[in-house]
């Protein structure tokens, strides 16, 4: 069943275009990798799709409902969840209550003024076993700003998910990692995607991370897309070697 549909998407600012008519299908539980050069138009395109970025035209429907119009806070109260290219975590509170504020986001009585207690406690019983799943359990006391890069890309991805999102967006959740740590973080990656029922777009620019994790690859080259199918089909594609693999088979 489709989750998310996008049609004609498009941003422009004057004359440049950074995203041009961009349609795209993701199915419920799909794993679709977004690649191409810099500049391609990936990050336009997953801010518009997240409702951080106002569209120039097109159109967003989330589980048939349009929610084009919407700004992220509505469209993540609708299941929608996202890693940012910079780093977007709270350094001053603990990688415990970072992942509990992700909790809280999803839990529909927070706001209720009876039971803050109980749910406090819920709700960091549940942090913990996403920070567990992430191999982040043994630093769920320090200060996010105090962990390695690695964790703290980690830690986010972990905030996200556990909003318990139906489409989660990925946005470059490797860079700026070691070897080691991009290796480590592809594991905990591709074990937490076989797990879970949440739709994934990612965006990353270490082609070995993408074949790794995504079945399906998207090409953007100029703010187009230039290629839309199984990862060995896109990687033989020789408009996707000549934009994005420097002609290499």
């Amino acid at each position: 069943m489709t989750l998310l549909q996008c049609r004609g998407l498009s941003r422009a600012w004057g004359a440049f275009r950074a995203v041009s008519d961009v349609d795209l299908d993701l199915a419920e539980r799909e794993i679709c990798a977004v690649i191409g050069p810099n500049g391609a138009g990936k990050t336009t395109l997953f801010a518009m799709i997240a409702g951080n970025l106002r569209k120039s035209a097109g159109t967003v429907r989330l589980d048939g409902e349009d929610v084009t119009g919407l700004p992220a806070p509505a469209l993540a109260r609708r299941g929608v969840a996202r890693s940012f290219q910079i780093t977007a975590i709270c350094p001053g509170l603990s990688a415990v209550e970072n992942v509990r504020l992700g909790v809280q986001a999803r839990d529909p009585l927070r706001w209720r003024p009876f039971g803050g207690a109980a749910r406090m406690r819920t709700g960091e019983a549940r942090a913990m076993e996403w920070l567990d799943r992430l191999g982040l359990a043994g630093r769920a006391k320090e200060l996010a700003g105090e962990l390695a890069h690695g964790d703290q890309r980690l830690l986010e991805v972990a905030v996200a998910l556990a909003q318990e999102p139906r489409l989660l967006i990925l946005d470059e959740p490797t860079q700026g990692m070691s070897l080691e740590e991009t290796r480590r973080t592809v594991e905990l990656l591709r074990q937490v995607m076989a797990e879970s029922a949440t739709a994934v777009l990612l965006v990353e620019h270490d082609l070995e991370v993408v074949f790794a994790l995504a079945p399906r690859i998207v090409v953007l080259h100029r703010g187009r897309k230039i290629a839309d199918g199984p990862a060995e089909a896109v990687r033989a594609d020789e408009a996707v070697q000549q934009a994005y693999l420097g002609g290499l088979g």
